[in-house]
């Protein structure tokens, strides 16, 4: 039994569609209907049916599912006790998808694929493309509003909040944020264009608040230079809450909406290229991270 045809199964079952679960597995909707259509050949019953709202599983395609499972859990323990690769994963990911997902992300993905060797370094979205067009790299994950290209493969992993902070002893807390205009600097590792069109989202412009704006390049530093009270950043909420709640930064009261980015996970577009492990990685992306989409 193809384990390739279990595991198209699974994802199909997981998604009551065969469109997403073509997109998410980096094939065809044609190969998933081949897949299908080998498995029911091979256990001799029909496993799913199609229905106005999409794919449901069959009696027979339930049972079928727990035995699916177990196989491929039986296929990953083997593999982890018995396979050795020289392979290496080539990973970059822009500063605030570093922090929100690649640390857990990558241990699981150490746990579950201990001998695949992994090249990690950080970069902005467009060299992140670069580098997967160059054939630099295998896997980019970025943060952005909202982000779209035709040059790679783009997949929205999961949104990402942001809060508006500063020191408490800002001055925008004594005079508002519009009357202290002139003195307010934004702090961001996105591009002015970025965070303009963030605010003009929610209908706000950016010349009512700032009067400039620096581009800082790390997360960690951004806090410390807004610890001091050199201007006010906008930095991932969960980078935030707890300076929040002890007291060492504050929320914009004037900043209510809720901002958010969006997480995407990159690739090449021609299927044909992509590894194993590229596949491995991206599946595993979306698993652990399924819980934060919206």
């Amino acid at each position: 039994m193809n384990t390739t045809h279990i595991k198209s199964f699974l994802y199909v079952s997981k998604y009551n569609s065969i469109s997403k679960a073509a997109d998410k597995l980096n094939y065809s909707t044609s190969t998933i209907y081949e897949h299908l259509k080998s498995l029911e050949n091979e256990v001799g019953v029909t496993l799913y049916n199609k229905a106005n709202r999409g794919i449901y599983l069959t009696e027979n395609g339930e049972i079928f599912l727990e035995y699916a499972n177990k196989i491929l859990d039986i296929v990953d323990d083997i593999h982890r006790r018995f396979y050795k690769s020289s392979e290496t994963l080539r990973i970059t990911a822009s500063e605030s998808s570093n922090f929100f997902v690649m640390k857990p992300l990558m241990d699981k993905f150490i746990i579950k694929y201990p001998d695949i060797e992994i090249d990690y370094t950080k970069a902005t979205t467009d060299v992140a493309i670069e580098k997967i067009l160059n054939g630099l790299c295998d896997v980019g994950v970025i943060s952005e509003p909202g982000f779209s290209t035709l040059k790679v493969k783009c997949d929205f992993l999961c949104k990402l909040p942001l809060s508006f902070v500063a020191s408490s002893k800002h001055i925008c807390f004594k005079n508002g944020i519009v009357d202290s205009r002139e003195d307010n600097t934004l702090l961001s590792t996105m591009g002015f264009t970025v965070v303009s069109n963030l605010l003009v989202s929610k209908g706000l412009l950016f010349s009512d608040y700032f009067s400039s704006k620096k581009n800082i390049g790390d997360l960690q530093t951004l806090k410390e230079l807004t610890y001091e009270g050199i201007g006010i950043s906008l930095l991932p909420t969960f980078l935030v809450e707890d300076d929040i709640a002890q007291g060492k930064l504050k929320l914009i009261p004037e900043f209510n909406e809720e901002f958010s980015s969006r997480i995407y996970i990159l690739t090449e577009l021609n299927n044909k290229k992509v590894n194993k492990s590229v596949n491995n990685f991206v599946q595993l992306a979306h698993s652990l991270l399924a819980n934060y989409i919206t």
